[in-house]
C-alpha cells in the first residue's frame, strides 16, 4: 500500500484497495532527479532493461547510485548494505518508509523482473498496509508520480501482521473482475527468489514466490485498478517501485533485496516442461523423468531454486521442480524449458 509522510489513504479491506498519494516533487527535487549524476560501470546498467546486484557502490545511500531515485520529497532513501547479500558483498537494504524507482518505459514483449529478497524474523509484527512491497506502474508522472490509480499495476507485498501473516501475497489479490491471486508463507532469515513475468502483448502478468506461483493471468494495466474498470490506463511499464510501508520510523522492521534484472523474453518458458514437449498433455510423467536425468547428471538446469551453497544440487531443488509443476505454466504448457 504506498502512502508517505504527508498522508495516507487507508484500506477498507482486501475486496476494495485504494491507493495512497504521495506528495509531489517540487521543481528543484525534479531537476536533482533528472540530473544527478550516475556511476558509469559495475554492476548494474541504468536504463530498461537493467540489472544491479549493488556491489559497485559505496555503503550508504543509494539514490544517484545505477538509476535510483527517491520517490518523492519527504520518501527515504534505501541503503546499501553489507549486512545481508545473495552475491557478494553488498545489497539493497530498506528500513521504514524507504522508497526507490527504477525508470524506464516499454510498451510491447514479455519481459521478467526477477530479485532475491531477504526477510528477517526479528521484524515485528505490523499493520496491514505495511512492510516490503514490489510495485509495477504504467505510467509515471514527474511531477506527481503515483498520482493516480491508474497509474499502478502491480503491488506484491511481504506481509507480516499480527493475523494472517507471515506472507507474500497480491495486495489488491480481489480487485473488481480480476482472477483472485493467492498468498505463499514468507521464508525468513534466508535467501528466497521472486519474479513477475509480465506479458505486454496479452497485457497480463504471473508473479513467483519461492519459485510458487500465486498471481496467474492477472491484468497488467488493470491489476490495481480492477480488471473490469471502464478506465483504460495504457499497456506498459515506465518504473518499478521498492517500497517500505512500515508507517512508524521506530518500528523494528527491515528487509533487503539483491541481485535485482529486468530483461525481455524472446519467447515464453516452462520450466516444469523439462522434455520440452508439444504434445498435450505438454507435462506429464516424462518432465520427471527428465529433471531425474538432469539432477543425476549434475546438469545445471537442475539447480530449480537457484541456491548457491554447496551441495548447489539438493532435495530442495525437488521441491522447487515440484511447485512448479503443480503451479503449470498457463497457457504456456508447451513452451520449452529454459
Amino acid at each position: 500500500m504506498k502512502k508517505s509522510t504527508m498522508g495516507i489513504m487507508m484500506v477498507a479491506g482486501l475486496a476494495s484497495a485504494a491507493m495512497a498519494m504521495h506528495p509531489p516533487l517540487n521543481k528543484e527535487d525534479a531537476r536533482i532527479a533528472r540530473t544527478r549524476p550516475l556511476p558509469t560501470s559495475g554492476g548494474h546498467t541504468d536504463a530498461f532493461p537493467f540489472t544491479d546486484n549493488f556491489d559497485s557502490y559505496p555503503l550508504g545511500g543509494l539514490a544517484g547510485n545505477g538509476g535510483w531515485q527517491v520517490w518523492a520529497a519527504g520518501s527515504v532513501d534505501g541503503i546499501v548494505s553489507n549486512e545481508q547479500s545473495f552475491s557478494p558483498s553488498n545489497s539493497y537494504k530498506q528500513i521504514p518508509q524507504t522508497d526507490m524507482v527504477q525508470l524506464g518505459s516499454v510498451t510491447t514483449g514479455i519481459w521478467e523482473l526477477k530479485c532475491m529478497t531477504y526477510s528477517p524474523s526479528t521484524n515485528v509484527a505490523i499493520g496491514a498496509n505495511d512492510g516490503a512491497f514490489v510495485i509495477g506502474l504504467n505510467t509515471w508522472n514527474l511531477a506527481s508520480p503515483g498520482g493516480a490509480t491508474q497509474d499502478y499495476s502491480m503491488q506484491i507485498q511481504w506481509f507480516k501482521g499480527a493475523v494472517g501473516g507471515p506472507v507474500v501475497r497480491d495486495y489488491n489479490q480481489t480487485s473488481a473482475g480480476c482472477p483472485v491471486s493467492g498468498t505463499v508463507p514468507m521464508v525468513e532469515d534466508q535467501w528466497v527468489p521472486f519474479r513477475a513475468v509480465i506479458n505486454l502483448n496479452t497485457n497480463t502478468y504471473d508473479a513467483y514466490y519461492n519459485n510458487v506461483q500465486f498471481v496467474t493471468g492477472k491484468s497488467w494495466s488493470k491489476g490495481v485498478l480492477g480488471c473490469s474498470s471502464a478506465t483504460n490506463p495504457p499497456v506498459r511499464i515506465e518504473s518499478f517501485d521498492i517500497y517500505n510501508g512500515t508507517a512508524a520510523a521506530s518500528a523494528s522492521d527491515k528487509f533487503y533485496f539483491d541481485d535485482f534484472s529486468f530483461t525481455q523474453q524472446s519467447t515464453p518458458t516452462c520450466y516444469a516442461n523439462c522434455d520440452s514437449s508439444t504434445l498435450a498433455p505438454c507435462l506429464n510423467v516424462n518432465d520427471f523423468i527428465c529433471f531425474n536425468n538432469l539432477y543425476a547428471t549434475g546438469g545445471s538446469a537442475a539447480n530449480c531454486d537457484g541456491s548457491t551453497i554447496s551441495p548447489v544440487l539438493n532435495v530442495n531443488d525437488f521441491i522447487c521442480f515440484n511447485n512448479i509443476y503443480a503451479a503449470g505454466c498457463g497457457a504456456n504448457n508447451c513452451a520449452p524449458r529454459q
